[in-house]
């Protein structure tokens, strides 16, 4: 169990470093955090009628993986780019972001010495590539990780793209809308507790940055995840008790989770308000 959240160890699935409870969400804002650990993986989260994948294939001190969901608009991703009706209507419906990506990833352990907590360290490089399905385009980025004794950490940056059918902020609709985002974490591992900071930060067309503060328990064979989100932007915010777009710089949400390993092979997971919709969802993660 330790492994599967910390250090890759356990699995060919494991966590990574991130109180991100999602392998497959982490891929996709930092590559390094593909497991390269011999062996394949699936995860899947489900959610209504759409499910989400992640596959991961480790070779070693070498590993890759392939995604075709979203990280915009999930609990631990960046904001996503839509008009205010669109906005209105898919919090009302319940209705995750629409996906246009899909993205392959790669990791290679440069170097790791594992043992006792105190004595272990570990560093990996990342790459990875979004093909966006719209405009046929491949948006590059690359990132690192790594592990010192309790203290784990994260960097990345990469560059991506939106088309939308309706304009955004006055923009051309027939034009995809380019950014970066750049992302750092930093993580304390506490025997059977993970306490982590995450931040994620968007330059264009508009600054805007989430931050996470999240926190994990490790009881028996469960996984308990407890997080908070504040996302600082200029976009609106759905009230779900008004039912009403409201116009606030700073928007908070929460986010809880429980997952539980079946076996060596096999674990599941409930998940509420991963796609940010008060919604209850669920995560399966299948690892040979």
């Amino acid at each position: 169990m330790k492994c599967y959240i910390v250090a890759n160890c356990g699995s060919s699935f494991g966590g990574g470093y991130s109180g991100n409870p999602s392998t497959g969400s982490q891929i996709k804002i930092n590559p390094s955090s593909v497991p390269t650990e011999k062996g394949f993986g699936i995860e899947a989260l489900f959610f209504k009628d759409s499910p989400d994948f992640a596959f991961v294939q480790g070779l070693g001190r070498v590993g890759a993986a392939i995604s075709p969901s979203n990280s915009e608009e999930t609990f631990f991703g960046p904001p996503g780019f839509e008009s205010m009706s669109d906005l209105f209507y898919r919090k009302e419906e319940k209705e995750k972001y629409p996906n246009q990506k899909i993205t392959l990833a790669t990791a290679f352990n440069l170097f790791e010495k594992t043992g006792s907590v105190l004595g272990r360290y570990s560093l990996k490089l990342g790459l990875m590539g979004k093909y966006n399905k719209l405009t046929n385009n491949v948006s590059p980025g690359g990132g690192l990780s790594g592990v010192l004794g309790p203290l784990y950490f994260g960097y990345s940056i990469y560059d991506d793209e939106v088309k939308l059918e309706q304009s955004y902020d006055g923009n051309d609709p027939t034009k995809p809308i380019k950014y970066q985002v750049r992302t750092y974490n930093l993580g304390l591992f506490l025997n059977s507790l993970i306490l982590d900071y995450s931040n994620l930060r968007m330059q264009e067309p508009h600054e805007s940055s989430v931050s996470l503060f999240t926190a994990s328990l490790m009881v028996s064979r469960f996984i308990i995840t407890a997080s908070k989100r504040i996302e600082d932007s200029p976009r609106p915010f759905y009230n779900y008790d008004t039912q009403q777009l409201e116009f606030k710089q700073l928007k908070e949400d929460y986010f809880g989770g429980v997952q539980y390993s079946a076996s060596n092979h096999f674990m599941f997971g409930v998940l509420y308000n991963y796609y940010l919709l008060r919604e209850v969802s669920g995560s399966l993660t299948v690892f040979f």
